[in-house]
Protein backbone atom coordinates (compact mmCIF):
# COMPACT_ATOMS: atom_id res chain seq x y z
CA UNK A 1 0.00 0.00 0.00
CA UNK A 2 1.07 3.37 -0.98
CA UNK A 3 1.44 6.35 1.15
CA UNK A 4 -1.32 8.22 1.92
CA UNK A 5 -0.82 12.39 1.78
CA UNK A 6 -3.22 14.81 3.31
CA UNK A 7 -5.45 17.14 1.12
CA UNK A 8 -2.95 19.90 2.32
CA UNK A 9 -0.12 17.94 1.26
CA UNK A 10 -1.80 17.58 -2.26
CA UNK A 11 -2.07 21.02 -2.45
CA UNK A 12 1.49 22.08 -1.52
CA UNK A 13 2.63 19.26 -4.67
CA UNK A 14 0.29 20.72 -6.79
CA UNK A 15 1.51 24.91 -6.37
CA UNK A 16 4.94 23.37 -6.75
CA UNK A 17 4.41 21.36 -10.83
CA UNK A 18 2.59 24.29 -11.22
CA UNK A 19 5.65 26.57 -11.66
CA UNK A 20 5.95 24.74 -15.13
CA UNK A 21 2.79 23.77 -16.76
CA UNK A 22 4.54 22.70 -19.78
CA UNK A 23 5.60 19.61 -17.68
CA UNK A 24 2.71 19.79 -14.83
CA UNK A 25 1.33 16.54 -16.32
CA UNK A 26 4.44 14.60 -15.46
CA UNK A 27 4.38 15.34 -11.36
CA UNK A 28 4.61 12.35 -9.81
CA UNK A 29 1.07 13.66 -7.68
CA UNK A 30 -1.01 13.47 -11.13
CA UNK A 31 -0.37 9.78 -10.60
CA UNK A 32 -1.53 9.11 -6.97
CA UNK A 33 -3.80 6.40 -7.04
CA UNK A 34 -6.59 6.22 -3.93
CA UNK A 35 -7.70 8.69 -1.53
CA UNK A 36 -6.51 10.74 1.55
CA UNK A 37 -6.84 9.57 5.07
CA UNK A 38 -10.60 9.33 6.54
CA UNK A 39 -10.20 11.90 8.82
CA UNK A 40 -9.19 14.08 5.61
CA UNK A 41 -12.46 13.46 4.26
CA UNK A 42 -11.15 10.53 1.88
CA UNK A 43 -11.21 11.88 -1.18
CA UNK A 44 -9.76 11.10 -4.69
CA UNK A 45 -6.24 12.83 -4.83
CA UNK A 46 -7.21 13.63 -8.66
CA UNK A 47 -10.48 14.73 -7.67
CA UNK A 48 -8.61 17.28 -5.17
CA UNK A 49 -6.12 18.10 -7.69
CA UNK A 50 -9.14 18.32 -10.60
CA UNK A 51 -11.07 21.21 -8.43
CA UNK A 52 -7.97 22.67 -8.01
CA UNK A 53 -6.91 23.26 -11.90
CA UNK A 54 -10.80 24.24 -12.15
CA UNK A 55 -10.22 27.00 -10.14
CA UNK A 56 -7.08 28.72 -11.25
CA UNK A 57 -7.81 27.35 -14.96
CA UNK A 58 -5.81 29.87 -16.08
CA UNK A 59 -2.69 28.23 -15.03
CA UNK A 60 -3.08 26.14 -18.80
CA UNK A 61 -2.36 29.94 -20.56
CA UNK A 62 1.14 29.43 -18.83
CA UNK A 63 1.93 26.03 -21.59
CA UNK A 64 4.28 27.82 -24.24
CA UNK A 65 3.39 27.40 -27.98
CA UNK A 66 6.11 25.71 -29.63
CA UNK A 67 6.33 26.72 -33.24
CA UNK A 68 7.53 24.28 -36.30
CA UNK A 69 7.97 25.28 -40.03
CA UNK A 70 6.17 21.37 -40.73
CA UNK A 71 4.75 18.64 -38.22
CA UNK A 72 4.88 15.62 -41.32
CA UNK A 73 7.91 13.47 -41.10
CA UNK A 74 8.49 12.05 -44.73
CA UNK A 75 10.12 9.10 -43.38
CA UNK A 76 6.80 8.30 -41.37
CA UNK A 77 5.68 4.88 -43.38
CA UNK A 78 4.49 2.63 -40.45
CA UNK A 79 7.51 0.91 -40.48
CA UNK A 80 10.31 1.25 -38.17
CA UNK A 81 14.07 -0.13 -38.12
CA UNK A 82 14.08 -0.74 -34.12
CA UNK A 83 12.54 -4.13 -34.31
CA UNK A 84 13.37 -4.68 -30.65
CA UNK A 85 12.00 -1.21 -29.46
CA UNK A 86 10.14 -2.07 -26.11
CA UNK A 87 8.09 1.00 -26.32
CA UNK A 88 4.73 -1.13 -26.41
CA UNK A 89 2.54 1.93 -27.06
CA UNK A 90 4.84 3.21 -30.40
CA UNK A 91 4.65 -0.34 -31.13
CA UNK A 92 0.44 -0.22 -31.25
CA UNK A 93 0.62 2.99 -32.43
CA UNK A 94 3.10 1.90 -35.52
CA UNK A 95 0.56 -1.25 -36.28
CA UNK A 96 -2.73 0.89 -36.45
CA UNK A 97 -1.19 3.22 -38.18
CA UNK A 98 -0.28 0.37 -40.82
CA UNK A 99 -4.05 -0.36 -40.90
CA UNK A 100 -4.91 3.10 -42.33
CA UNK A 101 -8.38 3.52 -41.66
CA UNK A 102 -9.53 3.14 -37.39
CA UNK A 103 -13.41 2.86 -37.29
CA UNK A 104 -15.00 5.33 -36.56
CA UNK A 105 -12.25 8.06 -36.33
CA UNK A 106 -11.51 7.94 -39.47
CA UNK A 107 -7.88 7.61 -42.03
CA UNK A 108 -5.08 7.24 -40.03
CA UNK A 109 -2.88 10.54 -41.02
CA UNK A 110 -0.05 10.10 -38.92
CA UNK A 111 1.88 8.36 -35.51
CA UNK A 112 4.13 9.99 -33.00
CA UNK A 113 3.87 13.60 -34.31
CA UNK A 114 6.82 15.67 -32.68
CA UNK A 115 6.47 19.01 -31.30
CA UNK A 116 9.37 19.98 -30.44
CA UNK A 117 11.31 22.36 -32.67
CA UNK A 118 14.40 22.16 -31.02
CA UNK A 119 15.92 19.73 -29.06
CA UNK A 120 15.83 21.53 -25.71
CA UNK A 121 12.28 22.00 -25.81
CA UNK A 122 10.42 20.46 -23.30
CA UNK A 123 7.35 18.89 -25.05
CA UNK A 124 6.31 15.02 -26.06
CA UNK A 125 4.65 13.58 -29.14
CA UNK A 126 1.50 12.81 -30.65
CA UNK A 127 0.76 9.42 -30.55
CA UNK A 128 -2.25 9.09 -33.23
CA UNK A 129 -3.52 11.48 -35.43
CA UNK A 130 -7.28 10.42 -37.12
CA UNK A 131 -9.37 12.54 -39.93
CA UNK A 132 -12.66 12.02 -40.57
CA UNK A 133 -13.48 13.11 -43.77
CA UNK A 134 -17.28 12.90 -43.65
CA UNK A 135 -17.31 14.98 -40.53
CA UNK A 136 -14.27 17.02 -40.96
CA UNK A 137 -12.93 16.09 -37.03
CA UNK A 138 -9.41 16.04 -36.30
CA UNK A 139 -8.55 13.15 -33.48
CA UNK A 140 -5.21 13.72 -31.26
CA UNK A 141 -4.96 10.66 -30.01
CA UNK A 142 -2.59 10.15 -26.22
CA UNK A 143 -2.21 6.04 -26.49
CA UNK A 144 -2.29 4.35 -23.49
CA UNK A 145 -0.44 0.47 -23.52
CA UNK A 146 -2.89 -2.31 -22.30
CA UNK A 147 -2.65 -2.40 -18.14
CA UNK A 148 -1.59 0.86 -17.99
CA UNK A 149 -1.30 2.08 -14.34
CA UNK A 150 -1.80 6.05 -15.08
CA UNK A 151 -4.41 7.70 -13.62
CA UNK A 152 -7.37 9.17 -16.49
CA UNK A 153 -6.10 12.66 -15.19
CA UNK A 154 -2.80 12.27 -16.76
CA UNK A 155 -3.67 10.93 -19.59
CA UNK A 156 -6.23 14.22 -20.23
CA UNK A 157 -3.63 16.67 -19.10
CA UNK A 158 -0.82 15.25 -21.14
CA UNK A 159 -3.30 15.46 -24.44
CA UNK A 160 -4.45 18.81 -23.25
CA UNK A 161 -0.93 19.78 -23.26
CA UNK A 162 0.11 18.46 -26.25
CA UNK A 163 -2.68 20.47 -27.95
CA UNK A 164 -2.02 24.17 -26.10
CA UNK A 165 1.81 23.33 -26.88
CA UNK A 166 1.25 23.27 -30.54
CA UNK A 167 0.91 25.40 -33.21
CA UNK A 168 -2.38 24.49 -34.90
CA UNK A 169 -2.93 26.35 -37.84
CA UNK A 170 0.51 25.08 -38.77
CA UNK A 171 -0.50 21.09 -38.13
CA UNK A 172 -3.38 21.97 -40.51
CA UNK A 173 -1.24 23.41 -43.06
CA UNK A 174 1.61 20.50 -42.69
CA UNK A 175 -1.56 17.74 -43.46
CA UNK A 176 -3.64 19.29 -46.34
CA UNK A 177 -6.11 20.41 -43.80
CA UNK A 178 -6.50 24.34 -43.66
CA UNK A 179 -10.39 24.38 -44.68
CA UNK A 180 -11.17 20.79 -44.11
CA UNK A 181 -10.53 20.72 -40.43
CA UNK A 182 -13.96 21.88 -38.82
CA UNK A 183 -13.54 20.52 -35.21
CA UNK A 184 -10.31 19.62 -33.27
CA UNK A 185 -10.87 16.57 -30.43
CA UNK A 186 -8.05 15.56 -27.79
CA UNK A 187 -8.55 11.99 -27.25
CA UNK A 188 -6.94 9.74 -24.35
CA UNK A 189 -7.23 6.05 -25.88
CA UNK A 190 -7.15 3.24 -23.31
CA UNK A 191 -7.49 -0.72 -23.07
CA UNK A 192 -10.10 -2.51 -20.73
CA UNK A 193 -8.46 -3.86 -17.91
CA UNK A 194 -6.50 -0.50 -17.42
CA UNK A 195 -6.46 2.59 -14.78
CA UNK A 196 -8.36 4.70 -16.76
CA UNK A 197 -11.15 2.15 -17.77
CA UNK A 198 -11.40 1.58 -13.77
CA UNK A 199 -11.50 5.08 -13.48
CA UNK A 200 -13.80 5.91 -16.41
CA UNK A 201 -16.42 3.10 -14.86
CA UNK A 202 -16.22 5.13 -12.11
CA UNK A 203 -16.78 8.73 -12.83
CA UNK A 204 -19.72 9.47 -10.62
CA UNK A 205 -16.83 9.34 -7.92
CA UNK A 206 -14.97 11.95 -10.14
CA UNK A 207 -17.41 15.13 -10.79
CA UNK A 208 -14.34 17.35 -10.81
CA UNK A 209 -12.18 15.32 -13.25
CA UNK A 210 -15.65 15.44 -15.49
CA UNK A 211 -15.84 19.13 -14.97
CA UNK A 212 -12.34 19.75 -15.74
CA UNK A 213 -12.77 17.71 -18.96
CA UNK A 214 -16.31 19.83 -19.61
CA UNK A 215 -14.10 23.19 -19.07
CA UNK A 216 -11.72 22.26 -21.30
CA UNK A 217 -14.43 21.81 -24.01
CA UNK A 218 -15.93 24.85 -23.59
CA UNK A 219 -12.95 26.25 -23.73
CA UNK A 220 -12.37 25.19 -27.57
CA UNK A 221 -11.33 21.77 -27.59
CA UNK A 222 -13.58 18.48 -26.98
CA UNK A 223 -12.36 15.78 -24.86
CA UNK A 224 -13.05 12.42 -26.29
CA UNK A 225 -12.65 8.97 -24.06
CA UNK A 226 -11.64 6.38 -26.39
CA UNK A 227 -11.34 3.00 -25.47
CA UNK A 228 -10.23 -0.71 -27.10
CA UNK A 229 -12.54 -3.35 -26.86
CA UNK A 230 -10.19 -5.77 -25.36
CA UNK A 231 -7.85 -5.76 -22.36
CA UNK A 232 -4.67 -6.38 -24.27
CA UNK A 233 -2.86 -7.27 -28.29
CA UNK A 234 0.39 -7.93 -28.51
CA UNK A 235 2.86 -6.35 -31.19
CA UNK A 236 5.47 -8.40 -32.96
CA UNK A 237 8.36 -7.60 -35.42
CA UNK A 238 8.54 -10.08 -38.41
CA UNK A 239 11.83 -11.03 -37.57
CA UNK A 240 13.24 -14.64 -36.51
CA UNK A 241 9.77 -15.28 -34.70
CA UNK A 242 7.78 -16.06 -37.54
CA UNK A 243 11.43 -17.47 -39.01
CA UNK A 244 11.01 -20.17 -36.58
CA UNK A 245 8.02 -21.20 -37.72
CA UNK A 246 5.04 -19.05 -36.22
CA UNK A 247 1.83 -20.62 -37.10
CA UNK A 248 -0.27 -19.22 -39.83
CA UNK A 249 2.84 -16.46 -41.36
CA UNK A 250 1.71 -16.90 -44.70
CA UNK A 251 1.59 -13.15 -46.36
CA UNK A 252 4.92 -11.65 -46.95
CA UNK A 253 6.30 -9.04 -44.27
CA UNK A 254 7.67 -5.77 -45.15
CA UNK A 255 10.91 -5.21 -43.43
CA UNK A 256 9.92 -3.50 -40.48
CA UNK A 257 6.57 -3.44 -40.24
CA UNK A 258 4.86 -4.00 -36.80
CA UNK A 259 2.22 -6.86 -37.06
CA UNK A 260 -0.72 -6.99 -34.49
CA UNK A 261 -1.41 -10.02 -31.87
CA UNK A 262 -4.78 -10.07 -30.47
CA UNK A 263 -4.08 -11.77 -27.44
CA UNK A 264 -5.64 -15.27 -27.17
CA UNK A 265 -5.43 -18.34 -25.07
CA UNK A 266 -3.54 -20.38 -27.84
CA UNK A 267 -0.07 -19.85 -27.20
CA UNK A 268 0.90 -20.58 -31.56
CA UNK A 269 -2.17 -18.01 -32.03
CA UNK A 270 -1.45 -16.69 -36.21
CA UNK A 271 -0.87 -12.99 -37.25
CA UNK A 272 -4.62 -11.33 -37.78
CA UNK A 273 -5.36 -9.18 -39.54
CA UNK A 274 -6.09 -5.79 -38.56
CA UNK A 275 -9.53 -5.85 -39.00
CA UNK A 276 -10.33 -8.90 -36.77
CA UNK A 277 -10.08 -9.27 -33.10
CA UNK A 278 -10.54 -13.37 -31.77
CA UNK A 279 -12.82 -13.75 -28.93
CA UNK A 280 -11.35 -14.31 -25.41
CA UNK A 281 -13.34 -17.90 -25.35
CA UNK A 282 -13.31 -19.42 -28.70
CA UNK A 283 -10.49 -17.61 -30.28
CA UNK A 284 -13.27 -17.29 -33.38
CA UNK A 285 -11.67 -13.58 -34.96
CA UNK A 286 -14.41 -11.17 -35.65
CA UNK A 287 -14.70 -7.49 -36.55
CA UNK A 288 -13.61 -4.62 -34.11
CA UNK A 289 -13.66 -0.87 -34.14
CA UNK A 290 -12.55 2.14 -31.42
CA UNK A 291 -15.44 2.65 -29.07
CA UNK A 292 -16.29 6.27 -28.46
CA UNK A 293 -17.41 6.63 -24.61
CA UNK A 294 -19.86 8.88 -23.09
CA UNK A 295 -19.33 10.54 -19.98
Amino acid sequence: MGRKYTRTETIAQIEEAAKDMSTFYTATCINHAGTTYKADGARYYTEIISEYLLEHYDLFDQIQKIKRGNYKIGSHNGTTPRETSNRKEERIALALAQKKVLNPLGEVIDYQVPLKSKQSDRAGKIDLMTFDESTGILRLIELKAPKSKETLLRCVLEIYTYYKTMDMDELLRSYGLDGKCKEVRICPLFFKGSTQNNEYNTLGNHRNLVGLMDKMSDDGVKVELLRFPFENIETVSPSTSYANGVTGCYTPCTPGAIIIIPTVKSPNAAPLDLEEVPDCDTGTPSKWEIEILDY
